[in-house]
């Protein structure tokens, strides 16, 4: 479930890469694949204390791929000056590049969803990547909901 789902009228009908990919590469082996499947079974990534997660064990997420997409865009933009880094030539293929660097970072260091990098976990980055982090959010209504928001490091 996301917070801010964009109207698929003003997104060219397209599907865009979200972090339902990088889900899907940390799902265990045997786990049922689709982006409504909870997280059952992946105990072992989801800190004590995590409250991303929704009451059937979705794990709450700030946007759909095209809000995750302007996100990242926004923070690459903020450092470089630029949209896209120099390697790649869209927003697809480069989200999808980052977040499979994030899964693959997360893995080798048993850094768990949801959970920032530490400072000692960021100098030993070789490659940019996209972790999702949880972070709060205040909704229309006043209401605060922890969500998972990428974070490009």
């Amino acid at each position: 479930p996301y917070v801010v789902t964009t109207d698929p009228r003003f997104t060219g009908q397209r599907p865009y890469v979200s972090s339902d990919y990088l889900l899907s590469l940390l799902r265990p082996p045997g786990t049922a694949t689709g982006s409504s499947a909870s997280l059952a079974g992946w105990e072992a990534l989801i800190p004590p204390g995590a409250r991303f997660l929704t009451p059937s064990g979705q794990p709450r997420r700030l946007g759909d791929g095209f809000y995750e997409q302007k996100a990242v865009s926004d923070q690459i933009l903020a450092t470089s000056g630029q949209r896209c880094l120099e390697r790649y030539g869209d927003s697809d293929t480069q989200y999808k590049a980052l977040l499979a660097a994030g899964v693959k970072f997360a893995q080798e260091q048993g850094i768990k969803l949801g959970v920032r990098l530490t400072d000692a976990q960021q100098k030993l980055l070789t490659t940019d990547l996209v972790w999702l982090v949880e972070q709060p959010v205040v909704l229309a209504d006043g209401s605060v909901q922890s969500v998972l928001v990428p974070q490009v490091y």
